[in-house]
């Protein structure tokens, strides 16, 4: 729907990242004092469609939201799940028991590959 209404999506325009992730907002010479911080913590909200490279971020400080186009993403904690020992046997020890069952399903080993 979007690619029809406004053509295809380019994200050099308009790029993307985790709403809710923490970042560090660049404070501009201009705003900020000689020997003062360079960032400022925040969350990031969503990207800025009437700006060009602009993302919307709240700052924690300040307790408003502020445009930027200097922005430090910190989302090393947002990773693609993975499966652990303990589900691998969570998953064996219920495919034992639909097996004793006689509950036929590969759903489960499906899952684990």
């Amino acid at each position: 729907a979007y690619a029809h209404m406004s053509g295809p999506f380019d994200y050099n325009k308009m790029p993307l990242a985790p709403m809710g992730c923490a970042v560090q907002v660049h404070e501009k010479t201009d705003k900020r004092g000689t020997w003062a911080y360079h960032s400022v913590d925040g969350w990031y909200i969503d990207t800025s469609a009437e700006h060009y490279r602009t993302h919307r971020c709240h700052i924690k400080d300040t307790k408003s939201e502020r445009f930027t186009d200097t922005a430090q993403f910190h989302h090393k904690n947002i990773t693609r799940p993975t499966v652990t020992h303990a589900d691998k046997v969570m998953a064996a020890i219920a495919e034992c028991a639909k097996s004793i069952k006689n509950i036929n399903s590969t759903k489960g080993t499906d899952e684990m590959k």
